[in-house]
């Protein structure tokens, strides 16, 4: 059996002959798994049942991702996970300065520079009117 997309069954229902099955995308389809990876993460973040929540809820369970034990910078891993890639792509076209853009108030660009070392570089900017930034 093979699955059709919406454009598919739009391309089919047409008459064009430009169509590419899922079935026949699958096979080509690049995974997370697939791409190289530069750890910059102490490994998986640690997932906790909340007990008391669960039951105050109703039984309904409940669990936490705990991002921020295993970046190493108090602060949640889920912003260092894209760059473990980008990293290991950069590497692999000889770059040796990782150059990280953010606003003034990125975590995002502080983690890249706590995980990735003194030769990165930051470009901080103000584009958002904040009350506290005066």
């Amino acid at each position: 059996m093979t699955t059709l997309t919406s454009e598919e069954l739009v391309a089919r229902a047409t008459g064009s002959s430009d169509v590419t099955t899922s079935t026949d995308m699958s096979a080509s389809m690049t995974t997370l798994a697939d791409l190289p990876r530069h750890p910059l993460l102490f490994g998986p973040s640690p997932v906790h049942r909340l007990d008391r929540l669960t039951a105050e809820l109703g039984g309904a369970a409940v669990w936490a991702q705990r991002e921020d034990c295993n970046s190493g910078t108090a602060v949640g891993a889920t912003k260092i996970r894209k760059p473990e890639y980008l990293v290991a792509d950069a590497l692999a076209k000889g770059a040796d300065t990782p150059v990280s853009i953010g606003g003034v108030q990125s975590n995002h660009t502080r983690q890249v520079a706590a995980r990735a070392g003194p030769r990165c570089v930051l470009g901080q900017e103000s584009w958002v009117d904040r009350p506290d930034s005066g």
